[in-house]
């Protein structure tokens, strides 16, 4: 329980408004401000993404000879990926107005946001296939957690 208070501030400088689910008022409110935010990292990974794939497709310029197919077709499909990861994470239920007070399950939720907010931000300037693989295992996480909590 000593971590909590450290997670909570740090969620709370990155995320100004933040409260850590304990105001039942204000629940929703969070759950949209770490949404956000994730969505806004992996919107800037897209960018770097399709500045990285337009560089490849300009470097050839005429000579097809020279183009990189696989190099461009891979990049397409990681920005795929990217964006069809952006639109779950805004468009994912909230289902925390009933999520119960309890102190293990508001923990476990503080310890989820700020795993993913951190691996949203790494992924902003270094969208790998891991880390890309981990973002979508916190988030099955954090709504296994919301929709099966055994506290409901």
């Amino acid at each position: 329980m000593g971590a909590l208070p450290n997670l909570l501030d740090y969620l709370q400088r990155v995320l100004p408004g933040y409260r850590g689910y304990f105001q039942r008022d204000s629940a929703s409110r969070d759950d949209v401000l770490v949404r956000n935010a994730v969505a806004q990292f992996l919107s800037e990974a897209v960018a770097l993404l399709e500045r990285e794939r337009d560089r490849i497709g300009s470097a050839a310029g005429l000579d097809l000879s020279k183009f990189d197919f696989e190099g461009y077709r891979k990049l397409e499909r990681r920005i795929s990926d990217l964006r069809d990861l952006h639109n779950e994470v805004l468009s994912s239920p909230s289902g925390l107005r009933s999520l119960p007070r309890d102190s293990q399950v508001i923990g476990k939720l503080l310890e989820l946001d700020y795993e993913l907010i951190t691996l949203a931000k790494e992924i902003s300037s270094n969208p790998s296939e891991e880390l890309v693989g981990k973002l979508r295992e916190t988030l099955r996480k954090r709504r296994e957690l919301i929709y099966s909590s055994p506290f409901r």
